[in-house]
């Protein structure tokens, strides 16, 4: 961002995005160098001490978090490579650029703080961001009315999330969420507040209503921030709120008939919708909320708080926890061992994709995503859960007709961490 800021009369347009994408590409491989220690098993810490008062610059990096950083700096980069182009003739590319760059900063910082005043920060830079980049084309009437827009309601809404924090360090003298003193300390009154901020800034019913007009955007902006990344902010703040422990009751019911009411809401409105990006941004209301259902919903098991960087996905699963390689693997049940019973079915749904998931890269990608899921990074070490309660993904998402595997795929038992 610097470089940008410090080529802005150097620079043209072109050159600006080139950088900006150098720069996305280094975020991403920053991101990508967990990966061998997720995989193994064991999750990111680092603390630099007190920085001023009860802040500290501690990090905590798990499965959940690695998995919304590589959604941010993976669909950040391609963003900035398709915004070459699309800016290339655009006045105020500098801005642009920092500002996108700032935003994916902002955005692995949010997941991968273990402090909450800094998470606070890093909700409330993306929400700045997201105004200054709607605003982007501040002369015509409907960005600068969008930008207003959303930042009135996410950022009023946004203090539900600093009273949580302000009540939790108050109780406990802490600001870590891994100090297992704040877990314990974190009530149900202090859960609406922070399912406030959710609300607004995850679009969710009835504080869904500044996105259609945040599309006033730049497509860019409008591809990264409001249908991937941003809207996704309180959906990894309430996934990350399993794990303080077993949900109660009411947690989960608020949760799951907000995420209903919202999947309802947003695929009614889509349905009305003539403007392409307009019917993107209520879709985009309709998969939040199916995400915070599927949050929402739980067994005991399935609720046990684990930050595996397929948690959101198995979220979504009602009420049960589904391996990644089962979604390419229908055959297989957990041990690895076909099924016997399903054998007898004739249908191969998955089998429409053809040669694509038998491929050598797959097959590879596969196996490194099913060790990544038996060895969730930290899961122990934060919540002292070491049960999993598996259920095939095709008893769940496939009829009863559909639960073939694919052809030739191979059935040797699935090897993970012990």
């Amino acid at each position: 961002m610097l470089l940008e800021l410090l080529g802005a009369g150097l620079l043209s347009a072109r050159a600006k995005g080139w950088l900006a994408l150098v720069s996305a590409l280094a975020a991403l491989g920053g991101v990508l160098a967990a990966w061998p220690r997720l995989l193994a098993g064991h999750a990111l810490e680092a603390s630099f001490g007190a920085w001023d008062g009860p802040i500290r610059l501690a990090f905590h990096v798990d499965g959940l978090s690695f998995l919304f950083a590589l959604m941010a700096a993976g669909i950040g980069t391609a963003v900035l490579l398709y915004a070459i182009s699309y800016m290339a003739h655009e006045r105020g590319a500098t801005r642009f650029y920092a500002l996108i760059l700032l935003f994916i900063a902002g955005f692995v910082h949010l997941v991968y703080t273990a402090d909450l005043f800094l998470l606070y920060l890093s909700w409330e830079a993306v929400g700045l961001c997201s105004f200054l980049l709607v605003g982007f084309w501040y002369r015509k009437e409907e960005a600068a009315y969008g930008a207003r827009k959303v930042l009135t309601m996410t950022h009023l809404a946004g203090y539900g999330l600093l009273a949580a924090v302000i009540l939790l360090y108050h109780r406990t003298g802490s600001t870590l969420w891994t100090d297992p003193h704040v877990q314990g300390a974190f009530s149900t009154g202090l859960f609406y507040l922070v399912l406030v901020a959710v609300m607004a800034k995850s679009v969710q019913f009835p504080l869904h209503t500044w996105i259609p007009d945040a599309m006033a955007a730049p497509t860019p902006v409008s591809a990264l921030l409001h249908a991937a990344c941003y809207v996704k902010a309180g959906v990894y703040l309430v996934a990350r709120l399993h794990a303080f422990g077993p949900w109660p009751v009411s947690w989960g019911m608020a949760v799951s008939w907000l995420g209903a009411t919202t999947l309802l809401v947003g695929v009614l409105c889509a349905m009305a919708q003539h403007d392409l990006k307009r019917l993107l941004a209520f879709h985009s209301v309709s998969q939040i909320g199916y995400m915070m259902l599927g949050l929402g919903l739980g067994t005991p098991l399935g609720t046990v708080p684990l930050p595996e960087p397929w948690a959101v996905q198995e979220r979504v699963v009602p009420m049960r926890r589904v391996r990644p390689a089962d979604l390419w693997n229908p055959r297989h049940g957990p041990s690895g061992r076909p099924r016997p019973e399903d054998a007898a079915h004739d249908a191969d749904l998955a089998g429409l994709l053809g040669g694509y998931l038998r491929s050598p890269v797959v097959q590879r990608l596969r196996q490194q995503v099913d060790a990544l899921w038996r060895c969730p990074g930290g899961a122990p070490a934060c919540t002292g859960a070491d049960r999993l309660d598996r259920q095939p993904a095709h008893r769940i998402f496939l009829p009863q007709g559909h639960r073939r595997g694919l052809p030739g795929q191979s059935r040797q038992r699935h090897r993970g961490c012990p």
